[in-house]
């Protein structure tokens, strides 16, 4: 039996790979080696799967520090025309001297001459912490090693640099839609790249170089939960169990990473006056602590997305979805009348489970480059799957076209369901399996 090396992070992601049938499927063909920043007892166990704290602590991770956030970031300008990019790359350039003055230099130069290759190529030659990599392939001799993204965070971006040093094969499984632009400047080029649909494989290809035979759509992982058939109960109970009334409509709300707080309180207090119960689900990466004063109000409903692992609350990036967090999703898709958020992949869950469910995006304040303007969610506002709405007044006029008219637009979200989601078998599991078995052959 071959080995694979498994690396996972963020945490985020971990649910997917570790409490689903991903993890049984993969330890069924392969002896897995799995390496996580912190472990957790109640992971998947099997004689087949092993599991290692990662080798050193990321946040002493020098090396990224500079290539990444220094260097990578500031010096590529190959993808300056991408909304997102330009967003982010002023968002957090800050009063950084050493990044200002590294995009100073960088415009004076062609945008060809300081491109992803050239810095690949520099990394795979100064990364550290090599001992450590080869310990393990001694130990026990991997014929691939599968990331949960092609090199955007430390952990992921130096087990490709290593595999690629030591000739393995490298496999990427890339977990969101947006990552391939967004993060443009952060990919390490793995061998081949397992994404969502035939959009995400066209920017692969066009953006990052990979060829038609490096790049398998398999599905959306993370939704194979949402294709399973659970016992989700009534709609009464459920929003009595959540403190709300069952008699009134219930308006769904999602907040984002780089919310408005202000923004939020505007929102819920210009519908709480509508007569309807708000539910509001918190981003993981947001801290709960923020929206305390909203569970105050009546008919109003504060939770967290997902559930904090060890404690720690203020980072999101201890947060895992398990098998509750999953089912309650699904009873607040099917359950819930109206669904509001700011562009997020909330958009694409609600789209898979539940075509009945109206979307609204919030497309304000202008201070902040909105992600529907990104370029991958461009197609789920081309198709007019979503009404956009650019002040509180939008807002409120929408939701209650859509409480009146909860079917309008939905042939538009057919569209978008299957332009995106592409497969609803909850099979995504065993198609990026059986690829890697190709592939390794």
């Amino acid at each position: 039996m071959k080995t694979i090396f498994l690396f996972i992070y963020p945490r985020l992601f971990i649910s997917d790979l570790l409490r689903g049938e991903y993890i049984k499927y993969l330890s069924s063909k392969y002896k897995v080696v799995v390496f996580l920043e912190n472990l957790d007892d109640s992971y998947y166990k099997s004689d087949n799967v092993i599991y290692i704290k990662f080798p050193f602590k990321l946040n002493k991770f020098r090396f990224w520090t500079i290539f990444e956030s220094l260097l990578r970031i500031n010096l590529i300008r190959r993808f300056d025309n991408f909304i997102g990019i330009k967003y982010r790359h002023v968002r957090y350039s800050g009063n950084d001297w050493r990044k200002n003055l590294l995009k100073f230099i960088a415009q004076l130069l062609p945008r060809k001459f300081f491109n992803p290759s050239f810095f690949y190529w520099f990394e795979k030659i100064f990364i550290t912490h090599k001992k450590e990599f080869k310990y393990y392939i001694d130990k026990y001799n991997p014929s691939l090693v599968l990331t949960s993204g092609p090199g955007f965070y430390f952990m992921e971006g130096w087990a490709i640099l290593c595999a690629k040093k030591f000739g393995i094969p490298t496999a990427a499984i890339n977990f969101s839609w947006d990552n391939l632009t967004i993060y443009a400047r952060s990919v390490r080029k793995t061998d081949y790249i397992i994404c969502w649909n035939d959009i995400v494989k066209k920017d692969a290809q066009t953006i990052h170089g990979y060829k038609d035979n490096e790049v398998f759509v398999a599905g959306i992982l993370r939704y194979d939960f949402l294709f399973k058939k659970d016992e989700l109960g009534s709609r009464e109970q459920f929003l009595k169990n959540k403190g709300l009334d069952p008699d009134k409509k219930t308006i769904f709300v999602a907040t984002a990473t780089d919310s408005d707080l202000d923004l939020h309180k505007k929102v819920i207090n210009a519908i709480r006056d509508m007569n309807v119960n708000i539910y509001v689900r918190v981003h993981p990466l947001e801290r709960m602590k923020t929206y305390e004063e909203f569970k105050k109000l009546n008919n109003v409903y504060i939770e967290y997305a997902g559930t904090v692992k060890q404690g720690d609350e203020e980072r999101g990036w201890q947060t895992e979805m398990e098998k509750e967090d999953q089912v309650n999703l699904k009873k607040i898709l099917k359950f819930c009348d109206l669904h509001i958020n700011r562009s997020s992949t909330m958009t694409l869950d609600s789209l898979a489970f539940n075509l009945a469910l109206p979307i609204i995006n919030l497309k304000f304040p202008t201070s902040v480059v909105p992600v529907a303007d990104y370029e991958h969610y461009k197609p789920i506002v081309d198709e007019g799957a979503v009404r956009l709405a650019r002040n509180i007044d939008d807002a409120v006029r929408y939701v209650k076209m859509y409480l009146d008219n909860p079917l309008l637009d939905i042939e538009n979200r057919k569209k978008v369901f299957d332009m995106m989601i592409k497969f609803s078998d909850g099979l995504s599991y065993k198609r990026s399996v059986d690829f890697l078995e190709k592939m390794i052959k």
